[in-house]
């Protein structure tokens, strides 16, 4: 764990850059803290006029709680509930532990919302591409197309703290959700305990709260999707959550081609119709899941289901022939400082 009790003057760096800017108030002192869980970095920091002991151990007891998330959601952690309900697809109910049915229900309304598009019975298919272990090329159609009938979240049954997959062979993948409510969940621990300005980022997903000692001051920052160390556009934010889905994050090129981690479940293969998508919203894990969505529906049918969910904003990031163009909610479209000069603008119905 490391660990930093300090005047804040450095951003930290993630795929979704959030700074505080400290010019007109250059000492806010800040309690911050950053460990491993989950396959990636959570940095939780809490700033003002704060018990830096108290705030540390708060610190520590929200990293016990998101590796006891960890513990019930990893599919690769073999005593885990998501491992247990794989292994019995086409099987009897499996027990799950409280939270991961309430995680379960909100992943199958972002289902059914996004027409199917963000899907965690994705399982089958993300098992066969293997982007954990670096695959050197795309697995053989024959192959995607077996793993396409074992995809569809309708087949994910929820019967109070139980859960069951119909088919055999279906298998649960949780990346798309369980980190962002990991950072809820713990962002939620700490307000309840009275710290008010608070950043809870997992990864890049960030949950954020603000005071007057900080509000106006922070911007979230979108990493480029083709320019390594570049950012695309920033957005100022006091409160709310932000998730970025990319098909820079985890990919491979392959004969020339980028395969990246985020699939279609509808054919198995990445999706194309976006490079980038940010989500702006109540809930990391929302924002999360949604982000998936868009990208997969791409910037029309993924904004107008957008605009259909309350509270949510979307900033899309495509390419063409001629270059990368931008599309976003009108909300976040106005706010927006989009700093690639060249990148075109394009507003869709």
């Amino acid at each position: 764990m490391r660990t930093r009790s300090a005047w804040f003057s450095v951003p930290f760096l993630v795929v979704l850059l959030f700074q505080l800017n400290c010019r007109s108030r250059p000492r806010i002192p800040v309690v911050e803290e950053t460990t491993m869980a989950m396959g990636t970095f959570f940095t939780i920091a809490i700033y003002g006029d704060v018990d830096a002991d108290s705030a540390r151990r708060a610190i520590a007891a929200a990293f016990d709680t998101i590796r006891v998330i960890e513990s019930h959601t990893s599919a690769t952690l073999p005593s885990s509930d998501i491992a247990r309900l794989n292994r019995h697809s086409g099987k009897d109910f499996v027990t799950l532990w409280d939270d991961l049915t309430s995680m379960l229900r909100m992943a199958t309304r972002v289902s059914k919302a996004s027409g199917g598009a963000f899907d965690i019975t994705i399982g089958a298919e993300t098992a066969l591409w293997g982007f954990e272990d670096q695959p050197l090329r795309p697995p053989d159609s024959s192959a995607v197309d077996s793993c396409l009938k074992l995809v569809d979240y309708r087949g994910l049954v929820l019967d109070d703290h139980r859960a069951r997959l119909l088919r055999p062979g279906m298998r649960l993948d949780l990346g798309g959700v369980a980190k962002g409510w990991a950072v809820d969940r713990v962002f939620d621990w700490l307000v309840a305990r009275g710290y008010r300005d608070v950043m809870v980022d997992g990864g890049g997903d960030f949950h954020v709260a603000s005071t007057p000692l900080t509000a106006g001051q922070r911007h979230v920052w979108v990493r480029h999707p083709r320019a390594r160390g570049s950012y695309f556009a920033r957005f100022k934010l006091d409160n709310g959550a932000v998730a970025t889905s990319g098909d820079y994050e985890r990919f491979f090129i392959w004969k020339g081609v980028r395969y990246h981690h985020i699939l279609n479940p509808a054919t198995g293969w990445p999706a194309r119709q976006a490079v980038s998508v940010t989500v702006v919203g109540p809930s990391t894990a929302l924002c999360d899941a949604w982000a998936t969505a868009v990208f997969v529906l791409g910037p029309e049918e993924g904004l107008r289901r957008i605009r259909q969910q309350e509270g949510l904003e979307a900033l899309v990031v495509s390419a063409d022939s001629t270059g990368l163009w931008w599309t976003a909610t009108d909300s976040l479209a106005r706010r927006l400082e989009v700093l690639d000069e060249k990148a075109r603008y394009k507003k869709v119905n």
